[in-house]
């Protein structure tokens, strides 16, 4: 139970706090390492990207301009090649004709020669010569062969068609042209396929871009929205301790001056006693007694049985552990005569003082001071969740130790007993390590909120009335830290590790 409700102390105390902190660290760390680096990034990818963008439409609008001028040339070749395949449907066209023409004239002459010749062949056959005069026969028959040779040769046609390869050559020369002009239509429109593809290339290439840019420039838009947020976060952590400090001194603290003081037990004051604090303390444990203490801290003993226990009481278990009797020494003195101890600070900042309880006593005790207990004692706890004082300070349970025996508490520099008398008594909260339980308790705020906020002092001052002994450290914590230390401690502990202070 106990160690619960130091556990949900520690979480409402520290809890918040710690989570400020981590928090702080978070935006911190966030803005320095992405949004910074990122926006960074961005606005170099804008530039990038518009440099990029108009590199690109350059390189569009340029193909674009060379598409269409090879696409009017390709019309130009295309109107140029319609012309001369006209040209050339003319120029076959009146080549048939010429050759038509010209073989009707050369079929008529030959007609007309074929004609002639077979009548002069006749002619030649029906007037030979008379016999007797051999030359002129032989004349006569020359002539008749040299006709019959014109006739061969008419027929063969070969005289009266030699134009025709004129007309041929010029035939192939269009058709040429004509291939020529298909070639080069042909490797137009190849040229214009590709300049096409390389128009879709770049215009994909633009239209991704373009989103990019789009992106990077509603980063950036939502970048400057959420910049005015950011510096309010940051505005408001800052001084968000200040805040809290203030309300908690003005507001919450304010309230605990008008409470009722807890009064735990009544009665008259009790005897009760508290030594010097000193490092090392001698002790006489009488016949009978026992003493149960932490086993580092006991340096000196007369021959006696020791006997390790695993708690101080099994009905106090938490008081066990929270004090550190846990695995502790226990000696008990079965002799007929007093056994001398010597107990000894661990720490050579540490001093232990005695508490003499006696039959009717009983004292509230903070129980991480305690090292060591001895006789016959109790603790009993009392509750108190009806009392402001309890919700101010997170303290609802209250351990009173009763009994006949010893109480031996150590902190730096030792703890005191101080013996109130009379009016109340302001005593700062920090150094309290218990009172007795007849005094009126209560707390009350401290009278200047720049020594809170510095850590000089605490929320609450603890108010003592009455007849009693409290009981008080010489030495304040050193690890006291004022609420702003306490939320942005660790950050600034961060940020100097990272940057090597």
């Amino acid at each position: 139970m106990i160690v619960a409700i130091k556990l949900i102390r520690w979480l409402i105390e520290k809890g918040a706090k710690l989570l400020v902190a981590l928090l702080s660290i978070f935006i911190v760390f966030f803005a320095i390492t992405v949004l910074w680096p990122k926006l960074k990034s961005s606005m170099e990818d804008i530039s990038r990207r518009e440099i990029e963008q108009v590199r690109l439409e350059a390189a569009l609008s340029e193909t674009t301009e060379k598409r269409k001028l090879t696409e009017h040339q390709n019309e130009v070749e295309q109107a140029s090649l319609n012309i001369n395949l006209g040209n050339l449907t003319g120029i076959r066209e009146s080549i048939a004709a010429e050759v038509g023409r010209r073989k009707a004239q050369a079929k008529r002459n030959f007609e007309l020669e074929k004609s002639k010749l077979t009548k002069d062949i006749t002619a030649l056959e029906n007037s030979w010569p008379w016999f007797w005069n051999i030359p002129a026969r032989y004349s006569h028959q020359a002539k008749i062969e040299a006709k019959k040779n014109a006739l061969q040769g008419l027929r063969m046609g070969s005289a009266l068609l030699g134009d025709d390869h004129e007309l041929s050559k010029r035939e192939d020369e269009a058709a040429n042209k004509i291939k020529s002009s298909k070639t080069r239509i042909g490797a137009t429109n190849q040229d214009i396929e590709d300049l096409r593809q390389r128009e879709s290339t770049l215009s994909h290439q633009l239209g991704a871009l373009l989103g990019e840019v789009g992106l990077l420039q509603e980063m950036t838009r939502s970048w400057q929205r959420f910049k005015p947020w950011l510096l309010t976060a940051v505005v408001a952590l800052v001084f968000a301790p200040i805040i809290w400090a203030a309300v908690l001194y003005y507001i919450v603290a304010r309230m605990a001056t008008v409470q009722k003081p807890i009064l735990l037990r009544d009665g008259s004051a009790a005897d009760l006693s508290c030594t010097f604090p000193r490092t090392s303390i001698n002790i006489e444990l009488s016949p009978g007694d026992a003493i149960c203490c932490q086993s580092e801290i006991l340096t000196q003993h007369d021959k006696c049985p020791k006997q390790t226990a695993i708690f101080w009481s099994w009905r106090a278990i938490g008081v066990s552990v929270l004090s550190g009797l846990t695995l502790c020494t226990r000696i008990k003195n079965g002799c007929d005569k007093k056994l001398s101890l010597a107990l000894s600070a661990s720490d050579s900042e540490m001093e232990i003082s005695e508490i003499v309880l006696c039959e009717d006593s009983e004292m509230v005790i903070h129980v991480a001071h305690i090292v060591a207990i001895k006789g016959d004692v109790s603790v009993v706890a009392k509750w108190r969740f009806g009392s402001l004082h309890s919700w101010l300070t997170g303290q609802f349970r209250y351990l009173l130790f009763r009994g006949a025996g010893s109480i031996f508490v150590a902190a730096p520099r030792g703890i005191e007993g101080y013996q109130l008398e009379g009016p109340v008594q302001s005593v700062e909260q920090r150094i309290i390590v218990g009172f007795d339980s007849r005094l009126l308790y209560s707390v009350k705020r401290t009278e200047t909120f720049v020594a809170y906020l510095r850590g000089k002092a605490s929320l609450f001052d603890d108010c003592f009335s009455g007849s009693g002994m409290i009981l008080r450290r010489n030495a304040c914590p050193a690890n006291w830290k004022s609420p702003f230390e306490k939320v942005y401690g660790p950050v600034f502990a961060a940020i100097g590790k990272l940057l090597g202070f």
